[in-house]
């Protein structure tokens, strides 16, 4: 039989069976399943595995007559500890799982099952939302993805996709559907070229280094196809990549989220925006970006070899630190904005290499009190800002400035901020009212 949309429903602790020979077609079937769980298993068209409880099927499965997908929101973990195979004859064919459930694939998957041809190759994808973790010695070709806010987690890369793979593609083709590479492994060195966005479109793709050992990506990432994207590295330990080109997209930026470190190398030739929102991100190589951000608490460490000047936009928020090699400095153009909550004082950024200034400086502040700021620390900045614009300064000719009932005034030199409180009228009155009963006493005493 070949079911156009088969909905099979688990409800005893059993394991799933032979699905497709079983069920009619039908729109919605909910199906009890008590046969062998060591059965086979044809997916002849889309269809949906719900239940509780957690399965296993330790047969063959076996993607057949067309490119399918697998639907599982199983709320238990369901396992495929038997061979999966992409297709089930010569024709190249895609194979898709999705739903809300977490899958474990412990067995290999092969491009097709026994007495098919050896030259086919295909497509394996997840656009669940769950976890979808790979164990087996995979053998297929074409490429894999992960995209609607899904993860396919993996101890070994190299295993997970083996050499006849084109692309581990993350991100769907929307800027919210988001796909995630979890490496949990002792470390590795993966060659193959990681791609962000499984479709043309915006793309977020993230790559999570929680392994023990450093992860290192030697092929690089890349835009595999056109549109805004974004990547992500995340990760509590170290990773590298060995260069971020941005490749067909349209626009290219890169967040450094985790508390661990990742490291550039190569030539980065992406022009959007490098963010360091948490943790360390190092560069050794080149990097393009127009912009860099680094936030509170995070550091952008400049390690290049030789005598070199990373002059860009910068956007640093209190707190955050720029360091380097002896021979690498920092230099500001076109305009530096620091940012900051004043509420509880400012926490200076920490130069750990020359910064030489130049250009606009842009205040973004809120929750303004009055103070005297330092706004940096460790290495003195040399050069000067040309003007001063943003939060408490009107025009870009000044340093002094009056907004909103406080004073401000920037110091070239020292590289301090000032703010005081605008005195009130009744203030202002007070102290002329004082002058005058002064000066009649004043007035008094010379006429005695």
């Amino acid at each position: 039989m070949h079911p156009s949309n088969v909905r099979l429903k688990l409800t005893t602790a059993v394991a799933l069976s032979t699905l497709a020979a079983a069920i009619s077609s039908a729109a919605d079937i909910t199906a009890t399943l008590t046969a062998n769980p060591t059965a086979n298993f044809n997916l002849t068209s889309d269809s949906t595995i719900s239940g509780s409880t957690d399965l296993a099927l330790s047969g063959d499965f076996t993607n057949s007559g067309a490119s399918n997908r697998l639907t599982v929101n199983n709320t238990g973990l369901t396992t495929f500890a038997g061979p999966v195979w992409i297709s089930e004859s010569t024709a190249n064919r895609s194979l898709t799982f999705s739903g809300t459930g977490n899958i474990l694939i412990s067995g290999a998957i092969g491009k097709n099952a026994a007495g098919g041809s050896a030259s086919t190759n295909g497509n394996f994808s997840y656009s669940g939302s769950g976890i979808l973790t790979l164990a087996g010695a995979n053998t297929f070709g074409g490429s894999i993805g992960v995209s609607g806010g899904g993860t396919v987690s993996v101890s070994n890369l190299s295993t997970a996709t083996p050499t006849s793979i084109s692309f581990f593609r993350i991100g769907g083709g929307t800027s919210t559907s988001t796909g995630r590479l979890l490496y949990t492994g002792s470390g590795e060195t993966y060659n193959k070229q990681i791609g962000v966005g499984t479709a043309v479109g915006d793309s977020v793709g993230i790559i999570d280094q929680t392994g023990t050992g450093q992860l290192t990506l030697s092929g690089g990432v890349t835009a595999s196809h056109s549109g805004n994207k974004t990547l992500i590295l995340q990760g509590s330990t170290n990773g590298a990549v060995a260069a971020i080109t941005k490749g067909l997209s349209t626009s290219f930026a890169l967040i450094k989220q985790g508390a661990g470190t990742w490291s550039l190398s190569g030539v980065n030739d992406f022009t959007g925006t490098t963010t360091v929102e948490q943790g360390t991100l190092t560069l050794t190589g080149s990097l393009a970006s127009t912009r860099i951000a680094v936030g509170n608490g995070a550091t952008f460490d400049f390690q290049k070899s030789g005598t070199n000047v990373l002059t860009r936009n910068f956007t640093l928020t209190e707190g955050a630190s720029l360091i380097g090699s002896a021979t690498n400095s920092f230099a500001s153009s076109g305009t530096t904005t620091l940012a900051a909550d004043l509420s509880d004082g400012f926490t200076a950024i920490t130069l750990g290499a020359t910064f030489t200034a130049s250009g606009i400086l842009n205040f973004d502040l809120t929750n303004i009190s009055e103070g005297v700021y330092g706004l940096f620390s460790g290495t003195t900045p040399t050069g000067a800002f040309t003007s001063v614009v943003g939060t408490g300064f009107i025009t870009a000719d000044n340093f002094t400035g009056t907004v909103n009932g406080f004073n401000y005034s920037f110091n070239n030199s020292s590289n301090t901020l000032s703010i005081s409180a605008v005195p009130e009228p009744a203030t202002y009155g007070a102290l002329a009212g004082l002058g005058i009963l002064g000066f009649a006493v004043y007035r008094r005493r010379r006429a005695s």
